[in-house]
């Protein structure tokens, strides 16, 4: 298997990775939390610990591997790829993990407060604040999938320019 086409299989399992993202933000956003509202009080805390766990394996690990390749595919640039393209996926990486760090996860450890009920008005922050991540994650996916189209385009391209007429 040749470079490029190590290249071309990197990018499209990113891509892949990168829309399951998308696939999970949505689904976090328009259901799961909207559902939080409809928990007890008193059943909050063990319902929200317990959530709170069970998506780390689901959510961290792929979000590990479309981190992990972003920075990949700049060392690993399928032919056709812009640079441009490839470093302007690493920003937006970088920006939700940031912010992620920084605002959503540790607002997430906050959100129970001292009785076990919900914290309100970090729920409300959390709700219209993590728009902002589900956009940055779609936008990710979307720069991807030009990556990807361009380097499906010259990978056939290449392929016929070598295969013997």
């Amino acid at each position: 298997m040749s470079n490029d086409n190590r290249s071309y299989y990197l990018l499209l399992f990113n891509a892949a990775c990168a829309w399951f993202a998308v696939g999970q933000i949505w689904l976090v956003q328009m259901s799961c939390y909207p559902l939080w509202r409809y928990v007890g009080r008193g059943h909050f805390q063990s319902y929200h610990v317990f959530w709170w766990h069970s998506i780390w394996l689901v959510i961290l690990v792929p979000a590990a591997f479309t981190f992990i390749g972003s920075l990949a595919i700049i060392r690993y640039r399928p032919s056709g790829v812009s640079p441009k393209l490839v470093w302007a996926g690493l920003v937006v990486q970088l920006t939700t993990w940031i912010l992620t760090g920084i605002f959503w996860a540790r607002w997430q450890a906050e959100l129970t407060s001292m009785n076990g009920a919900a914290n309100i008005a970090l729920f409300h922050l959390l709700l219209t604040t993590h728009w902002l991540r589900v956009t940055l994650i779609t936008l990710y996916a979307v720069l991807v999938t030009c990556m990807l189209i361009a380097g499906t385009t010259c990978f056939k391209n290449c392929d016929r320019m070598e295969t013997p007429a």
